[in-house]
């Protein structure tokens, strides 16, 4: 004879030291996630400027024929007085740049109009003494007197002019 004996469950038993630990992780776990990601995005943010900045300097031929392509920001930027007004503002800039035939020390000023960064006035040093001013329409490459005379100045955008004898 034959028994047809139902199997036996045995009782559930919950883990109570497994579900205190997943709950201390999503207590602690997703406010650090989310600062992180605030963090990023606003980094992101800032560095918008040194990009556009970046992007100016790799469209400027005499720039790249300095330092080659592609030119790229080294990774300690001094990004301040950021304004960013709905799509409106500046950001002062001070970073370091380098291609394949050398580098630069790149500081001056982004204006943001209708949401597109552009410079307004940047000073790039290369590590030779060469230095050059962007947007190009202010005079490029100049002497490093003339540089020192133009940043002791408080003109306003173009009111110089060096060739004028």
């Amino acid at each position: 004879m034959e028994l047809n004996q139902p199997p036996v469950v045995g009782k559930k038993r919950t883990n109570w030291l497994l579900w205190l630990l997943l709950g201390a992780m999503v207590v602690v776990g997703l406010p650090i996630l989310a600062c992180a990601g605030i963090a990023w995005v606003g980094y992101g943010a800032v560095k918008a400027p040194v990009n556009a900045a970046v992007a100016a300097l790799n469209a400027d031929p005499q720039i790249t024929a300095k330092l080659g392509t592609p030119i790229t920001a080294g990774s300690s930027l001094d990004i301040s007085n950021y304004n960013n007004d709905n799509g409106n503002g500046s950001a002062e800039l001070s970073f370091n740049v380098s291609g394949p035939n050398g580098s630069a020390s790149v500081e001056g000023s982004m204006a943001l109009t209708a949401g597109t960064w552009r410079p307004e006035q940047l000073l790039v040093r290369c590590d030779d003494g060469t230095t050059f001013q962007l947007p190009s329409s202010l005079d490029s490459n100049l002497p490093e007197d003339e540089v020192d005379f133009i940043e002791s100045e408080s003109t306003t955008e173009n009111a110089i002019d060096l060739d004028a004898e």
